[in-house]
């Protein structure tokens, strides 16, 4: 609880003398709420809006564009961003990425991606380069611990994909399918210190343990700063996120996937556990390129993914969420809402593979049976179980089950056989 002097010597540091204290409201918020509510002006820190976004590739200067444009509206200036990761690879260009999207928001939420970690010539290794990455976080204001922010309790957690997290059959009857090892830049792009291994789980274990040990978090585990935070903001919804995926439920089964391989670069058994533990309303993800909203063991997991320009060319009604990513020009893009403090959270959202999988059960058994589109990119073995199809009664492919705006780019022909 604050008390008058301590908020009359915020409010002289901040320089706001001209905004009245109401000590009966503002002793009960923390330190850092009411620092944020003298430097924004007098915007109360428990209004306004929570929105999400992941992926958002601006080493694309499509994207790069977009994120201008909206910094420039000053539409979110009262709203937090949850930013799930890969933002750019190169320094400068993220440095210009999260420097626009702290002025773009009121408060900006961030964790690493894959691609914020790929390595240039100088780089000794990517934990290294995370570290720089957090220090450049805390330099422009961008928050990478936990905090509480519009109403709501806020957890980034650090993570990284494994191969075991794939728990689901291999494609049978099928030659062709190309290693993660092969087809994941991540194994030529990253190193990692203490001879870890992207063939063992000792990255993704070492990269978890990251968010008990982190400095930041002043000698606490992530679990008892979350505590502290729930005990502080008693009734307030929590909302974790991540950049990987924290359950294979979250993805596309292998045998839908131009690579079939991809589930086996994704996520993080370790990432699970936390998410578990510590019982979110919402977890934001990230990674996979694939508008997603669904519901499994009372916490909602959504992806909010601008993906690349090429994938939104190439398969829109996959990559949307809703309104995000709205028409094929990022100028009509803006990111998603997830909780606002006046209204509680929004209502589930259409996106096209988590309606696939609300409306057909997922099959990981049917591991030798593969739709068209992704048999022609694979050779049938002789002799072998191999089938082309989608399984008993799927009538409608998931891109014809997305938003409904986005029905009209979708080819009247892309059908079960027709990848869209």
């Amino acid at each position: 609880m604050l008390t008058l002097a301590q908020l009359e010597a915020i409010q002289a540091e901040a320089l706001a003398d001209d905004i009245p204290i109401d000590l009966e409201r503002m002793s009960l918020w923390t330190e850092a709420q009411a620092i944020q509510f003298f430097e924004s002006g007098g915007v109360d820190p428990s209004n306004g809006q929570i929105l999400a976004m992941s992926d958002i590739h601006i080493d694309k200067q499509e994207n790069m564009n977009w994120l201008r444009d909206m910094a420039d509206t000053g539409r979110f200036r009262k709203d937090v961003l949850i930013l799930a990761g890969d933002v750019a690879d190169n320094d400068d260009i993220m440095k210009t990425g999260l420097t626009l999207c702290a002025k773009a928001f009121r408060k900006v939420f961030f964790c690493a991606g894959n691609h914020d970690l790929w390595l240039s010539s100088t780089d000794s290794n990517s934990f290294e380069k995370m570290q720089r990455l957090l220090d450049l976080c805390e330099r422009l204001g961008v928050e990478t611990c936990p905090a509480f922010a519009n109403g709501a309790i806020i957890v980034p957690i650090v993570s990284w994909h494994h191969q075991s997290f794939d728990t689901e059959p291999d494609l049978k009857g099928w030659n062709g399918v190309i290693p993660a090892e092969k087809m994941n830049m991540d194994y030529h792009r990253t190193r990692w210190p203490h001879n870890f291994s992207f063939m063992n789980e000792s990255i993704a274990a070492f990269m978890d343990e990251f968010n008990d040990f982190n400095p930041r978090l002043q000698e606490r585990n992530l679990n008892e700063v979350v505590q502290q935070l729930r005990a502080e903001h008693a009734g307030a919804p929590t909302i974790t996120f991540s950049h990987f995926v924290p359950r294979i439920e979250l993805c596309v089964e292998k045998r839908f996937l131009f690579a079939p391989s991809l589930n086996k670069a994704i996520g993080s058994r370790f990432l699970c556990k936390r998410v578990t533990a510590i019982q979110p309303d919402v977890h934001i993800f990230g990674h996979t390129h694939f508008g997603w909203d669904a519901t499994i063991n009372g916490i909602r997991y959504i992806q909010a993914c601008l993906a690349t320009p090429r994938e939104r060319e190439m398969r829109l009604a996959t990559v949307v969420i809703d309104e995000f990513a709205n028409g094929t020009k990022p100028t009509n893009l803006a990111p998603l809402l997830i909780y606002d403090s006046a209204q509680g959270f929004a209502s589930p959202y259409d996106a096209a593979w988590s309606n696939f999988y609300k409306r057909y059960p997922r099959r990981p058994d049917l591991a030798h049976m593969v739709p068209l589109y992704v048999a022609n990119r694979l050779e049938k073995q002789d002799g072998g179980p191999g089938e082309v199809g989608w399984g008993p009664d799927v009538k409608l492919p998931a891109w014809k089950l997305g938003p409904a705006w986005v029905q009209s780019h979708v080819s009247a022909g892309a059908d079960l056989d027709v990848a869209y």
